[in-house]
């Protein structure tokens, strides 16, 4: 689907071998480095400035804290171009937002400030443009002396609530044919 839509958008009547292997190898990179996020056993924070595309305020949304300097905007683009979310914005904007809100940013919303997002729950901390680097570094310490346990407890909390969508999304099964 997603081809297909690029097809259209190109005006050409069809992509190249390395074109669509381009876009595959980007895709799948993105969703390992979105895995190793999700399955990494210590807590993972990101702090972002600035503008933000679509692919990576899918990927930002993967890491446990989120903390953005106040003239951060993540920008939407993907329904101006026909295309689908990247980044596995699809994926976890509904886990935050539920599937109203969700659609709703998705269709119609072309960029999120960053007090929109704190007031929507998708980043934890909106701080000075000149103090994200110190502040993000306080709390990387802070969290880099949480007790192991705790860490343990809340990922695997998280990973029985999405862990059977997530292998579903991740990880198709390929079926075999009989044997005979």
């Amino acid at each position: 689907m997603f081809l297909e839509k690029l097809k259209r958008r190109q005006g050409s009547e069809s992509l190249t071998e390395g074109q669509k292997q381009g876009i595959t190898l980007e895709e799948n990179a993105m969703w390992r480095f979105i895995r190793k996020v999700r399955r990494c056993s210590k807590l993972v924070l990101i702090a972002l400035q600035g503008d933000v595309a679509t692919a990576f305020f899918g990927t930002s949304l993967a890491y446990d804290l989120r903390i953005v300097s106040e003239d951060t905007v993540f920008h939407i683009r993907c329904h101006e171009l026909g295309l689908p979310p990247i980044g596995g914005l699809a994926y976890f904007l509904p886990l935050y937002l539920g599937w109203g809100r969700a659609n709703r940013i998705l269709l119609a919303t072309t960029k999120i400030d960053a007090k929109q997002a704190f007031d929507l729950g998708l980043v934890d901390d909106v701080v000075a443009t000149n103090d994200l680097t110190e502040v993000s570094l306080t709390r990387a310490r802070e969290l880099a002396h949480t007790h192991t346990l705790r860490v343990f407890v809340v990922s695997r909390a998280y990973s029985i609530c999405i862990c059977p969508i997530w292998k579903r999304v991740s990880t198709p099964k390929v079926r075999s044919s009989p044997q005979r």
